[in-house]
């Protein structure tokens, strides 16, 4: 299964995303659930790491695995980074009730709005 960790600002911003695990639906390279969990995760890390006044980290460490996490932004990339949550919750969501047993989503809201 593949387990997904978002987690937000109290205002709905993207702060951070860890995903672990193989979805286990099909053989590898034909397996729908995982690729549309790569897909909406390498969108909006690269979105957001194309994107001028963020900072994001990123570390995929091994097959399964992809961390990133946004360690500086300017104030004016909040409206993006709203959107960049909204997106994944939406999309995951989708994949996580098409695909119980194979995809699996929890949102964390942080207790306050750390840049870093």
């Amino acid at each position: 299964m593949v387990q997904v960790r978002l987690s937000r600002s109290q205002d709905g911003a993207f702060r951070s995303c860890l995903a672990e695990g193989h979805a286990g639906y099909a053989a590898k390279g034909s397996d729908i659930a995982c690729a549309g969990v790569s897909v909406l995760l390498r969108t909006v890390s690269s979105l957001l790491e194309s994107s001028a006044g963020i900072t994001l980290e990123i570390d995929a460490p091994e097959r399964g695995v992809l961390a990133f996490r946004v360690k500086d932004f300017d104030k004016a990339q909040n409206a993006l980074l709203m959107h960049c949550e909204s997106f994944l919750e939406t999309g995951l969501g989708q994949l996580q009730e098409e695909f119980p047993d194979n995809v699996s989503m929890r949102v964390q809201t942080e207790n306050q709005d750390a840049e870093a």
